[in-house]
């Protein structure tokens, strides 16, 4: 059976950083070995075969900008790499792991031609996996495609994840890319969750009272004061002082908080995050790529997302999500007050000084604007 390898074991709220040598953004087998490595690193097995399902979510959210007509330009960083998803396969596959999907819906409905157009329908055939389209029309789930799982949220009651998300028996890992977001400065491992909620409940961006109204029946599966708790706390971080709680007011609070919930819903086990391609700029098609060389994993989500925010050059307590998941104890987001391990070909060696760290700069067209820069 398939298992944390010991340093994980050991550390478990440790976050786990290993550089990678692609030499460019089609070095398709240093993009594969970089999947299988850390994989390796992280995981281990006691030997026998793992019946369990193993269900593997990357960042598979939009198809090329067709708007573009510079060859030269390069969108890969919006999604987490095929090839790097393929190398997980492969060393889950010689661990013993018998079953594996990949499952996403982050992207349009159907899921299908960005599978196909991001190259994710060419890694299943090569590795034998089945992909699986998260994606239905608002309402139209049956009631066996829903795990309703109950959290004592901010927002929700409880979450809607399609399956196989939080099955029992499954195995999730969490397969981010790196990249930063319009709105939530960052979008990695918690921001991800939102692509195994069903649609109708997903649009973390979206106010709140605008979400309650998108299905006739979803208000029972909020909080009875969701409205006036938003509020409440919306009120509580802007006297506080919090960071662009002045300038995006109670949909940013509504942001916050739900992918909090989504967090403490969710049965996870793994977060592996890509950044060997990283992204600036709105986390879609406004941006660019980076070659960073750059993998990072870890059990804690929080903790993953913090440190990885740091290395892309920005303080962890200026992000709205991590501040809040901070105050619900959800992790530290301190990076000089979590475990650091470089994983190196001798093995595991402890970060002493975060400083001496190499960061990746990756700043965020705020709000879209994609006049400059920022840094948060």
């Amino acid at each position: 059976m398939i298992r944390y390898a010991p340093v994980v074991q050991d550390h478990p709220d440790a976050v786990f950083i290993r550089r990678t040598d692609a030499a460019d953004f089609d070095d398709r087998e240093r993009f594969r070995q970089a999947g299988y490595a850390l994989t390796a690193a992280l995981l281990d097995s006691n030997g026998t075969p793992d019946e369990r399902t193993f269900v593997l979510k990357p960042n598979v959210v939009a198809g090329s900008d067709k708007r573009s007509t510079d060859d030269t330009h390069s969108d890969r960083g919006i999604v987490t790499d095929p090839d790097f998803v393929g190398g997980i396969v492969t060393r889950l596959r010689e661990l013993g792991a018998r079953r594996i999907l990949v499952a996403e819906g982050g992207g349009p409905t159907p899921m299908g031609p960005t599978f196909a157009e991001r190259g994710y329908e060419r890694m299943a055939a090569e590795c034998g996996v089945r992909l699986v389209d998260l994606n239905k029309e608002k309402g139209t789930y049956a009631p066996d495609e829903i795990n309703w799982t109950p959290v004592d949220g901010v927002v929700f009651k409880e979450i809607p994840f399609v399956r196989p998300v939080n099955d029992a028996d499954t195995v999730f890992i969490n397969v981010p890319t790196m990249k930063t977001h319009n709105l939530g400065i960052i979008s990695l491992c918690g921001k991800a969750l939102q692509g195994t909620i069903a649609m109708g409940y997903r649009h973390f961006c979206r106010y709140v009272d605008d979400e309650l109204h998108t299905l006739p029946d979803s208000r029972e599966h909020y909080q009875d004061d969701v409205l006036e708790r938003i509020q409440e706390a919306y009120q509580r971080h802007l006297a506080a002082g919090y960071p662009l709680w002045d300038q995006e007011g109670t949909r940013y609070e509504g942001y916050v908080q739900r992918t909090c919930d989504a967090v403490l819903g969710h049965q996870g086990y793994l977060c592996m995050v890509e950044g060997i391609i990283g992204r600036d700029g709105t986390a879609f098609h406004k941006g660019k790529d980076v070659l960073a060389n750059l993998t990072v994993g870890g059990v804690n989500p929080v903790h993953v997302d913090a440190v990885t925010a740091y290395l892309m050059g920005h303080n962890p307590r200026n992000i709205g999500f991590l501040a809040v998941a901070a105050e619900r104890g959800l992790g530290s987001i301190d990076p000089a007050r979590i475990p650091v391990y470089l994983l190196t070909e001798s093995g595991p060696v402890a970060c002493e000084r975060l400083e001496d760290l190499e960061k990746v700069p990756l700043g965020v067209f705020f709000r879209g604007d994609n006049s400059r820069y920022v840094f948060f």
